[in-house]
């Protein structure tokens, strides 16, 4: 009585890492893009609080709180973009030492091998 109908799809589907990392994507890949990201921000908000503890200390006029609350937020600062930058230099001597490339992303979102 009832016939089994089957649907016919034409429908290729893509990685879309294949695309962004333009070849194979590995999980090498995709964790050293990720790592360039993480170090990316963490270095920027390291500059960004910065000059941010710099303005709150030039605007502290003589209050010695204000002036103490800054000099923290300098000093965490400059611990946050020390951590970083050693972060990313044991990465590279990691890699270095294990003999492969880093994947870096350049400015225009094309990686580069």
């Amino acid at each position: 009585m009832l016939q089994r109908v089957y649907a016919e799809v034409n429908a290729t589907v893509t990685d879309p890492l294949n695309t962004f990392f333009g070849g194979t994507a590995t999980l090498s890949k995709v964790f050293g893009a990720a790592m360039n990201v993480i170090m990316g921000v963490a270095v920027s908000l390291s500059v960004i609080f910065l000059g941010l503890g710099g303005i709150k200390y030039i605007t502290a006029a003589g209050d010695a709180k204000a002036a103490e609350e800054a000099r923290s937020w300098l000093t965490n600062a400059v611990i946050g973009l020390v951590v970083a930058l050693g972060a990313l230099a044991v990465r590279q001597i990691a890699l270095g030492i294990l003999g492969t490339n880093a994947v870096n992303i350049d400015a225009g979102g094309n990686v580069v091998l």
